[in-house]
């Protein structure tokens, strides 16, 4: 008897939404690393010296995907990236 469309053949499988148990343990790992080299007071003060690299590279995976944000410099200018040595 064939499986009607979008149901499993499993009904004891893993619920739908239940996260992977190694992702759940990196997630986990990664908060361990992030309390040790000082949590957020670090964070914000690493971040303060580096503003290119978190508006560019941090904070947009944050962001909902489904909005349309719009940035710009000074006085609504350009927004100027400076990269050490070149890159």
């Amino acid at each position: 008897m064939p499986f009607k469309p979008g149901q499993s053949g499993n009904v004891a499988g893993k619920s739908k939404g239940t996260k992977n148990k190694k992702t759940v343990a990196v997630l986990q790992v990664i908060q361990n690393v992030f309390d040790n080299i000082g949590g957020e007071a670090e964070f914000t003060l690493w971040a303060k010296a580096h503003k290119d690299l978190f508006y560019t590279s941090i904070y947009p995976k944050i962001l909902p995907k489904n909005i349309e944000v719009e940035v710009s410099g000074k006085d609504g200018g350009a927004i100027i990236i400076n990269y050490p040595n070149g890159k």
